[in-house]
């Protein structure tokens, strides 16, 4: 009996500093444990769950689609108009939960004075290219360029804005084949 209630208080006391630690966590302290929360939280719950759901529809829709072998057959493989609408349901399933992250741990989370064009969170500018890329195979081209023209403007990491503009690139390719 003695050993169980001392379980007891040790997990209880596990929960309650598990609590406190995560709520600690706020978007508008420039510390290393809400930095860490934040970037683990961004990457993991988001951006990796946001691709592997893209991952998933792409592998889903090359296997579904039979090559005509008398044909150029295209490097890049997109859906057309019909392809493209059995992907909608998997890619704004993958745009909201890169919508949610950035919305959740964007930090700081109101861009005001000296912090106006800082972001502390390493994996926010990932999260908006993939909601690029989920935009970008549902054909919704605006919508493309616009995340570009926000990544042109407020990222920091020239190997993600490349990224981003070679996207582009296969847009502007795209358009021209389309």
């Amino acid at each position: 009996m003695n050993f169980l209630v001392k379980s007891n208080i040790i997990k209880l006391f596990i929960v309650a500093l598990s609590t406190l630690v995560i709520s600690s966590c706020s978007t508008e302290k420039n510390a290393f444990p809400n930095r860490t929360f934040h970037n683990t939280t961004a990457k993991y719950n988001g951006y990796f769950n946001a691709n592997e759901i893209i991952k998933e529809s792409m592998l889903q829709f090359h296997e579904a689609r039979d090559e005509n072998y008398y044909e150029i057959i295209p490097i890049y493989v997109y859906a057309n108009n019909e392809e493209s609408k059995s992907l909608y349901a998997p890619m704004d399933t993958a745009a909201a939960k890169c919508e949610i992250v950035i919305g959740r741990h964007s930090m700081p989370s109101e861009k005001r004075g000296k912090n106006s064009s800082a972001e502390w969170c390493k994996w926010i500018d990932d999260n908006w290219i993939t909601i690029g890329w989920a935009q970008f195979y549902k054909r919704d081209f605006e919508g493309v360029i616009v995340k570009n023209g926000w990544l042109e403007t407020d990222t920091v990491d020239d190997l993600k804005l490349y990224e981003a503009l070679s996207k582009n690139g296969q847009l502007e390719q795209f358009c021209r084949l389309d």
